[in-house]
């Protein structure tokens, strides 16, 4: 088997990995638009990013049909990295200062440019929030513990017990044809056999594939613990 092999085996595992815990790990720059929902909007428009963890975030505006309305400014930005949600506060000085966008009708301060907003009793418009963000994950900086946006010890291992299970099947395949469990050849009055515990339905690694599958099983069940689920409900 040649190494071509072995790297999409990992670029494989890495894949189903991300779509199994609905996350990203190696860093990639994200731009989305996400529709504006009014009790989102009025609870420090609140934000759900589709990629997680945030690394960082680039740009957080709002927009309608492609005309930019107001670029929030970094220091309103709350960022939940490990979950991916983003919230608006303004400061304090930016909300006694001369821009009156940050002040509702009722005199309250509001975390969002109320100016901006869609009409009075409209609930939803599409696409009105514009976000730009690095999302994945990079090499933890302490063996003993990780960040938010760094990789976990036990995410690592997850990577390889997929890899690994690829690699053992593929290796079962190869020592003997599928549905053989023993196979000799004898040439010039010398012989030899190989006897192995395949059968039609079990390969020769089943049983260490199937150790495999119990690592994952419970690595998978950690991980879900700690990432916690990629959708949210209002």
């Amino acid at each position: 088997i040649g190494d071509e092999f072995f790297i999409h085996t990992i670029e494989n595992a890495i894949t189903q990995v991300e779509h199994t815990l609905d996350i990203a790990i190696f860093p990639r720059v994200e731009h989305e638009y996400h529709d504006y929902h009014s009790e989102e909007f009025n609870s420090y428009v609140y934000t759900h990013v589709f990629k997680r963890p945030i690394i960082q975030v680039e740009n957080f505006r709002l927009g309608m049909n492609g005309r930019p309305l107001y670029t929030y400014p970094r220091d309103w930005w709350n960022v939940y990295n490990l979950s991916g949600h983003i919230e608006i506060m303004p400061s304090p000085l930016m909300q006694a200062s001369h821009h009156a966008g940050a002040i509702s009708p009722t005199g309250q301060p509001f975390p969002m440019v109320y100016s901006n907003r869609p009409g009075t009793g409209m609930n939803f418009a599409p696409q009105m929030i514009e976000i730009e963000y690095v999302a994945g994950m990079l090499p933890r900086g302490k063996a003993t513990h990780n960040k938010q946006w760094e990789m976990p010890a036990t995410l690592e291992k997850l990577i390889l017990k997929y890899a690994t299970r690829e690699i053992l099947l593929m290796w079962g395949r190869l020592l003997i044809q599928p549905g053989l469990a023993s196979s000799s050849i004898s040439i010039d009055g010398i012989s030899e056999s190989m006897g192995t515990t395949q059968s039609a339905r079990y390969s020769a690694m089943s049983a260490e594939i199937e150790h495999v599958n119990d690592d994952i099983k419970e690595l998978e069940q950690s991980l879900r613990g700690y990432f916690g689920a990629g959708m949210i409900s209002i």
